[in-house]
């Protein structure tokens, strides 16, 4: 069975989980691999159903494990979209597990993953506001946010490179959008990261020069339009010929060959936290240049 990434899906909770008229919440178990889960808040419906059609389990306030020993159909429908999420499972296990198993110690550090990104937080006691929790939460693009003692901020790859929030909480960056629901009275965190799946389009500086030492040399990288897998723009004045992007990993790669009416080159490298890492390539010339760019 082909592995899953973890999905963790968020929704923006009350003031705590109380608020929620389900006692459970829905973990998919897919193999033994230990990141091959997926998980729904409280209150989300659902239906596993035998090959030949019958429920046999579903939603409920009471806890319960159903072992994946045969072949079932998940029918998960999210209250925060229209499309049902359909999972055809021949191993593992579905899972209600009572919502107070999200209530962490003193210091709680998890590590999840979502849309192929990673998040490694910690839940710990507010020293300032007895009986409240604080959170340090960090993906691994480069977004990190920050709740301490009712005060939060965000920021990306450096502390001076602030975020703005939006409600509790919303964190748009040029990377995609992370949505994230933290609940101080429980230490409860729930996210999701939508990856933005144009985000190589733009004009992108990047910096040539032959060595580490050297002066800066910037020419242009236009990212016109990316279509499916394939990409197409200039770069160097040039027209990019046979434009392919893989989106498959955590790093969005590239390659493109352009010709300055004399030589052609080659150029591979991938997205990394909002810049590009690259090589060029020209083997009549010899060359070898690696580089890197970031958006005008």
């Amino acid at each position: 069975m082909k592995t899953q990434q973890l999905i963790i899906l968020a929704m923006f909770l009350c003031t705590a989980l109380i608020s929620y008229s389900q006692r459970t919440f829905l973990k998919i178990t897919q193999s033994e691999n230990a990141i091959d889960v997926i998980v729904y808040p409280p209150g989300t419906k659902f239906e596993l159903k035998t090959k030949e059609g019958y429920i046999v389990f579903k939603n409920s306030d009471d806890p319960g494990t159903l072992d994946i020993d045969d072949e079932y159909t998940l029918y998960v429908y999210p209250s925060w979209k229209d499309a049902v999420d359909v999972f055809k499972l021949t191993e593992g296990k579905v899972e209600k597990v009572l919502t107070s198993t999200y209530t962490d110690d003193e210091n709680n550090s998890q590590s999840t993953e979502n849309n192929d990104v990673t998040a490694h937080f910690t839940v710990s006691d507010s020293k300032e506001r007895e009986g409240k929790k604080n959170l340090n939460f960090k993906l691994s693009n480069g977004i990190t946010f920050i709740y301490e003692d009712d005060k939060y901020r965000a920021y990306l790859n450096e502390e001076d490179n602030y975020i703005r929030i939006k409600g509790t909480y919303v964190i748009e960056t040029e990377l995609g959008t992370l949505k994230l629901s933290f609940n101080p009275s429980n230490g409860v965190v729930w996210w999701v990261f939508d990856k933005k799946q144009n985000n190589l389009i733009g004009n992108w500086k990047i910096d040539l020069r032959p060595t580490p030492s050297s002066p800066e040399y910037f020419q242009i990288l236009v990212i016109s339009k990316v279509e499916g897998k394939t990409i197409e723009g200039t770069f160097y004045g040039s027209p990019i010929k046979d434009g392919f992007i893989n989106t498959n990993w955590e790093r969005t790669y590239f390659l493109f060959t352009t010709s300055d009416g004399s030589y052609d080159y080659y150029h591979s490298g991938y997205m990394l936290n909002g810049k590009l890492y690259g090589i060029s390539y020209c083997p009549n010339r010899s060359l070898t240049a690696p580089w890197i760019g970031k958006l005008k």
